[in-house]
């Protein structure tokens, strides 16, 4: 079924990601990246820019048009929201520690040397400080409860 396209209502977006030129319509779920030259940024030759803008618009415009005249219903446009999650509170470790702390017993010094082992994630900041986020603390106190059960039998059976 072919559909009448009079307006394109769809937000493109265009990105400069490492040295390419990203174009999309995400509500088509269309993308297109172009390598652009090193000097694209730099040069005065205003005209050989425009060229390669042009050329992945177009490319990605003609995609966008047949995708829509060939399908059986057109997806309503969305308006440019900001749909992105809310960021996921973290923790320093001396924050982390409490939080944990108000559901199992652990010293900090544990909870580094757990950090250096792998069993919590987390990043470092430019200044060299963990953050840790605040998913950690549920799954922490979960993987050492387990722990902490599995343990248990072990050791009474030893005495």
């Amino acid at each position: 079924m072919k559909n009448n396209i009079t307006d394109f209502t769809y937000p493109i977006i265009f990105k400069h990601i490492h040295g390419f030129l990203t174009v999309s319509v995400p509500d088509l779920g269309i993308d297109a990246k172009v390598p652009l030259p090193n000097d694209f940024f730099k040069t005065k030759n205003l005209e050989q820019n425009k060229e390669i803008i042009w050329k992945i618009f177009a490319e990605v415009l003609a995609d966008s048009v047949s995708h829509l005249e060939t399908k059986k219903w057109i997806p309503n446009a969305s308006q440019i929201k900001t749909q992105l999650k809310t960021p996921e509170k973290d923790y320093s470790l001396p924050e982390f520690c409490r939080a944990v702390q108000k559901h199992i017993t652990v010293s900090e010094n544990t909870l580094r040397r757990e950090i250096n082992r792998g069993k919590i994630i987390c990043y470092t900041t430019e200044g060299g400080h963990r953050r840790i986020p605040e998913s950690e603390v549920k799954r922490y106190i979960t993987s050492s409860q387990k722990s902490a059960a599995k343990n248990t039998p072990e050791q009474d059976n030893a005495l």
